[in-house]
């Protein structure tokens, strides 16, 4: 531990250990710090539930992409391809 050699550290120094003793500071610095914990962990929570849906839609996606280019090498019009597995005409007609 250093010991304080200037008025000003000495100062500091003795509202450091007022505030330490302090209950009712000590109380609100808890739940704050609990506060803060929690919302932390409901945003990760929150980016977890995203992160899942996210790669929910990617992978519906890249099926309907994968089926309607099977549907084309069938023979099947890019019109009824498009409407059957959910995707723009425009991107079936880049398939």
């Amino acid at each position: 531990m250093t010991i304080a050699n200037s008025d000003f550290s000495v100062q500091l120094e003795e509202k450091v250990e007022r505030a330490k003793k302090n209950a009712r500071w000590r109380k609100q610095y808890m739940t704050w710090q609990q506060t803060i914990d929690e919302e932390r962990f409901e945003a990760r929570e929150e980016g977890r539930r995203e992160g899942r849906l996210a790669g929910i839609a990617e992978g519906a996606h890249d099926k309907a992409v994968e089926t309607a280019r099977r549907f084309l090498q069938m023979g099947l019009p890019a019109e009824q391809v498009a409407q059957g597995v959910d995707l723009s005409i425009d991107e079936v007609r880049t398939l």
